[in-house]
């Protein structure tokens, strides 16, 4: 996922879901089969560097 393909909320965030199923969501990362592993975020030529937030739900509350 990039600046070019992710979809933007209405105040410039990003909201990305990494899940093992699709849950509808625009800015789906699919695990591919993966139970853990680690996650690395690049801001090339970035004037910010936004500190990620992150949690975990359900994925059925992702569902709407």
């Amino acid at each position: 996922m990039n600046k070019h393909t992710a979809v933007y909320a209405d105040d410039a965030s990003v909201q990305v879901v990494v899940a093992h199923e699709d849950p509808g969501h625009p800015n789906w990362l699919n695990t591919c089969g993966h139970r853990q592993g680690g996650m690395c975020w690049r801001w090339i030529r970035a004037s910010e560097h936004p500190q990620p937030h992150t949690r975990v739900v359900k994925l059925e509350s992702l569902r709407g």
